[in-house]
């Protein structure tokens, strides 16, 4: 009995080894197959989550690129129209501040190595506002934009204008080859009821690599009715105007005379301000200020003496404070008051030493009186050694 104990001792033994073999051998095979399983699960997993990244940033860009940015309606009840653009353009309102143009860009306005035309994708839209006038008729503007080759007054050169339909309103487009400014696209806005017109100009090269894009902001250009009526106001002269209660101004543009070498008109351009603060029975237009290609109106009231709609501080302010009352315009960009000659060249000057009781013209460049003999060429000077009782003009 203990032999067949020990043996069967033995051979439980023998047996529990081999279950334990076996069930050993199963949990290691179990461990390499749940390691094996799992980790193609895992690589399963990260290979998933990483074609889940690239399918978001593509999704993503490609919902930046399709992304429709939200568009706005811009009215311009200073220069009468209204344009509707893509919210990530800026806005330079210059009409803000009397000019007859603003622009819509979308460089870095306050980047000064952000120019006009530095990037290739840069956007700068300008709208100017021009008026017709008796000077410058709908058909003279037409006979204009027919024109091919290089302007006389601006020294672009254009290609003649072809016809267009953007939008209700925009029925030219013109190409600028070159000039001051630049190449640029230049669409033409009119309506026949209108006596206004527009140029709406892109420049390059934000033109030719968004051209789908400027066609459809050019479409948008439509013309308001609120704005005040030119016909309603009584010309002053000057760019100034009135209507019974309040005073305006309309900026001046310096045109060559067609024929006549060196001889200019001055015609009112661009939007009508409202002027503030002006006393309104005392106002009276003087004249005018000129420089290359633009001029400024001159007026007073009571109180002030204005250079367009600004209360100029070198004639009403603290330096050389002109007397209101009797400042007065006397020829060539001169004035004077009952104490000094003022004068308009490169900016405003002064001349306090001149004797106003004999002080006369010669001609534009010359002037005299008791005492001396002056030129007024780039400034107003004394000609050192000239007689004013012998001095006789320059023969040219």
């Amino acid at each position: 009995m203990k032999l067949f104990k020990n043996q069967k001792g033995f051979n439980d033994t023998i047996i529990m080894t081999i279950v334990g073999g076996i069930i050993g051998a199963l949990f290691i095979t179990g461990v390499f197959v749940w390691q094996e399983i799992n980790g193609q699960k895992e690589e399963a997993r990260i290979l998933s989550a990483i074609s889940g990244m690239v399918d978001h940033l593509a999704e993503s860009k490609e919902n930046k690129d399709s992304e429709d940015v939200a568009w706005r309606v811009h009215e311009n009840f200073n220069l009468g129209f209204s344009l509707e653009y893509p919210e990530n353009l800026t806005i330079i309102d210059s009409s803000d501040e009397g000019a007859n143009y603003m622009d819509f860009v979308n460089y870095d306005v306050n980047d000064p190595q952000r120019k006009r035309g530095l990037g290739q994708d840069d956007i700068d839209i300008q709208v100017q506002r021009h008026d017709f006038s008796s000077k410058f008729t709908r058909e003279d503007l037409i006979d204009k934009l027919k024109f091919e080759g290089v302007e006389y007054f601006s020294q672009a050169t254009v290609k003649a204008a072809a016809e267009v339909e953007l939008g209700d309103y925009v029925k030219y487009s013109q190409y600028t080859v070159s000039g001051p400014s630049g190449p640029m696209m230049n669409y033409i806005a009119l309506d026949e009821d209108s006596d206004r017109y527009y140029y709406i100009l892109v420049f390059e090269p934000g033109y030719t690599n968004n051209k789908e894009l400027i066609e459809e902001i050019v479409s948008s250009f439509k013309f308001l009715d609120e704005y005040i009526d030119i016909d309603d106001l009584t010309y002053l002269g000057y760019g100034y105007y009135k209507d019974g209660q309040s005073v305006y101004y309309r900026g001046l543009e310096n045109r060559p005379i067609e024929g006549k070498q060196y001889e200019y008109e001055q015609i009112p351009v661009g939007k009508i301000i409202q002027m503030e603060d002006v006393d309104y029975d005392t106002f009276i237009s003087l004249n005018k200020e000129c420089g290359m290609g633009s001029c400024s109106g001159v007026g007073k009231d009571k109180n002030n003496i204005y250079v367009g709609t600004m209360i100029h501080p070198r004639l009403s302010g603290v330096n050389h404070n002109a007397d209101v009352e009797t400042f007065e315009y006397l020829d060539y960009n001169f004035y004077r008051d009952k104490d000094r000659l003022y004068y308009y060249g490169m900016g405003w000057g002064v001349a306090d030493y001149v004797d106003l009781d004999t002080f006369e013209f010669l001609n534009h460049m010359y002037m005299k009186d008791k005492n001396n003999v002056y030129q007024f060429v780039d400034g107003f000077r004394i000609l050192e050694g000239e007689d004013p009782d012998t001095f006789e003009l320059p023969q040219y």
